[in-house]
């Protein structure tokens, strides 16, 4: 009869002999044989694997209808050490068995033999072990005890798990997916009292290649669960409505480098986390995402993070910051509660979101993406050749609310044809009426690139303007010329209702030796970097000396002109030129230029001196003045 399992063979051991009389009527009730075998048993092949087989028949009325069963049993090495004793009834073949170890059984056994694949676990010990094995299905199922006193602490409370087990299951129609199965247990918050706060399931699914045990957590505040768990709540919060946490799942992991720990000091740390969805007043339904993690001072608090509805802003809550925020246009925002200062922030659930900041501060932070949009912002879309977003950091002060740290950050560098701001950053004061601006800048000019950093302000208006500078100063012997010094170059720029204006300015040193030196100053004005609209240049000499035009020709070339007539005569002392398009004139470093074109020199050529000066405009036409040191005389003929 058990052809279909295994060959019994010729020969066996007799174990047992039992007969069973019935006594009304007297009769032979049943038979007992039990028998050894040396034939091996392959249950689940390399899992379990029985070497002797020990079969016990049993016959039911033998003299009238005989029935017969059978009951196989044998023992096989769990973990190749433990002997366990399992049995099963024929036809049906699952072998079951228990047994109570002499000694704990470490985690890490089970870890390494089974789910290898496995790289973190606490230190666990465990015992009162059951297996199943069913041979016609191939399937094979153990379940351990783990050891009474499993605590895993967290800030100032700590989760005690009850009635802890490790269940693992191995499929033969499926032997490549190797084991799978859970340590599940009952989870109960304590507080630091060693008051219950809360109990729930919680599992961990394995394999895995880390310790996550995880459940739904019951119905608690946020600021009571904050409060359990590190021991206060949210700092300077005054005005954040109640927050309750409903069907959250709470994840229970290892710390970091938890295997150095465990070996340096035989214990073994945890983190926190909770994720769910809420459903605030005068914030509305948001993801949330809390931890318990240590500041930078290394104290244990906590931070909570809300992913808010699309348009949300903080001036729902606090209306003192409507100045600043009805002015922007923000997407993909944040909101942030923490109890510490930490400088590599990170929070699950904010992986999707474009900007999240790198240092958060205890109390209340507001974060989101700004789009170049509204009457101010807009302004600055200008400056760039393509669509953006800055990103917007606010740390709210409720209780000072004209205190709140609030800025809009260019991530990146961008800009236009020749100029891209490296850094670009506008503070925001709440009811100032006005945003300043700090920026960095390169602008590449005869194929070498300047760095410029500069201030500005956006005035709120109406209408909203703004204007900032940036420059570098002291640029010694620039693109390579010897002799030439920039004392001041950079860039102007303003942005209002007509256009984006850029103006160049310019303060050059011509000469090393101060006696000799001139200065040369330029400015220029071009708006959306498409129209001239005001061009000025000045060359002046320090010392008053007269700059002749073949000494500077010299000096940056090296050819030597004094000899051309003429040209060897002509000098100057001053020189003012410009040209405004603008109608209502230009205001650049040197002041206000009218409209039109202007020229104004003092020459000398030889023995005269000459001043000239010259205006041209629509409204006034030509306007023109000249006089000379002294007459000129030419071969008694004309003078």
């Amino acid at each position: 009869m058990l052809d279909d399992v295994f060959e019994i063979g010729g020969y066996v051991g007799l174990r047992d002999l039992s007969v069973h009389i019935g006594t009304d009527p007297p009769s032979l009730a049943a038979i007992g044989l039990g028998v050894g075998t040396t034939k091996p048993l392959s249950i689940v092949p390399h899992w379990v694997d029985i070497p002797d087989v020990h079969v016990d028949f049993m016959v039911d009325s033998p003299a009238d209808s005989p029935t017969v069963t059978a009951l196989l049993s044998g023992t096989f090495d769990f973990l190749d050490d433990i002997p366990v004793t399992i049995t099963a009834a024929y036809p049906e073949m699952v072998f079951t068995g228990s047994l109570q170890p002499d000694q704990p059984i470490p985690l890490a056994h089970i870890v390494e033999a089974f789910v290898p694949s496995v790289t973190s676990f606490p230190a666990l010990g465990l015992d009162q072990l059951y297996v199943a094995a069913d041979f016609g299905q191939q399937r094979y199922a153990f379940q351990l005890a783990i050891l009474s006193g499993w605590k895993i602490p967290i800030g100032i409370a700590q989760f005690e798990l009850e009635q802890a087990s490790l269940a693992l299951g191995y499929d033969g129609a499926a032997a490549a997916s190797g084991f799978s199965g859970e340590i599940a247990a009952n989870a109960v918050l304590f507080g630091q009292d060693d008051t219950e706060i809360a109990r729930f399931f919680a599992d961990w699914k394995l394999p895995g290649a880390d310790f996550v045990l995880q459940g739904t957590f019951p119905e608690i505040g946020l600021t009571r669960l904050a409060t359990v768990l590190t021991g206060g709540g949210v700092p300077n919060a005054e005005g954040v409505p109640e927050i309750v946490l409903r069907d959250s799942l709470v994840r229970l992991r290892m710390e970091e480098a938890a295997g150095r720990r465990q070996r340096l000091t035989g214990t073994t740390s945890y983190r926190f986390d909770l994720a769910t969805t809420v459903d605030v007043a005068n914030i509305g339904q948001a993801a949330l995402a809390f931890e318990v993690r240590r500041g930078t001072d290394g104290q244990t608090g906590f931070a909570a993070g809300l992913v808010l509805q699309p348009g949300w802003k903080p001036d729902q809550l606090w209306s003192g910051l409507r100045s600043v925020m009805e002015v922007l246009e923000v997407q993909d925002a944040g909101l942030v509660l923490s109890s510490i200062t930490d400088q590599q922030f990170t929070l699950p659930g904010f992986d999707h979101l474009p900007y999240v900041p790198s240092v958060i501060q205890p109390g209340v932070t507001f974060f989101s993406a700004v789009e170049l949009k509204g009457d101010v912002f807009s302004m600055l879309r200008r400056l760039f050749d393509h669509d953006l977003e800055l990103d917007l950091y606010a740390r709210i002060d409720p209780s000072q609310i004209v205190d709140s740290e609030i800025k809009a950050s260019l991530p990146g560098d961008a800009g236009r044809n020749a100029v891209s701001f490296t850094g670009l950053e506008v503070d925001m004061k709440p009811g100032a009426g006005h945003f300043s601006i700090t920026a960095g800048a390169r602008f590449v000019m005869f194929g070498e690139s300047l760095t410029l950093r500069g201030i500005g302000v956006i005035d709120l208006g109406p209408p909203p303007s703004g204007t900032f500078a940036v420059n570098v100063t002291d640029w010694e012997h620039p693109f390579g010329i010897t002799g030439l010094t920039i004392r001041a170059f950079g860039l102007s720029v303003t942005l209002d209702a007509e256009g984006l204006g850029v103006g160049v300015l310019g303060d050059f040193i011509i000469g090393d030796d101060p006696a000799t030196q001139f200065e040369f100053s330029v400015g220029g004005d071009v708006k959306d970097f498409e129209v001239p609209d005001a061009f000025v240049c000045a060359l002046e000499s320090v010392s008053h000396r007269a700059l002749k035009v073949t000494d500077l020709i010299k000096q940056y070339t090296s050819i030597n002109l004094s000899e051309v007539p003429l040209l060897d005569g002509l000098a100057f002392t001053k020189l003012d030129f410009y040209i405004v398009a603008n109608p209502t004139g230009w205001t650049g470093p040197g002041g206000y230029y009218p409209a039109g074109i202007g020229i104004y020199a003092d020459l000398t050529l030889y023995d005269w001196q000459l001043t000239l000066s010259l205006e041209v405009d629509e409204k006034h036409g030509i306007l023109a003045d000249g006089a000379l040191s002294k007459p000129i005389e030419i071969a008694d003929l004309l003078n």
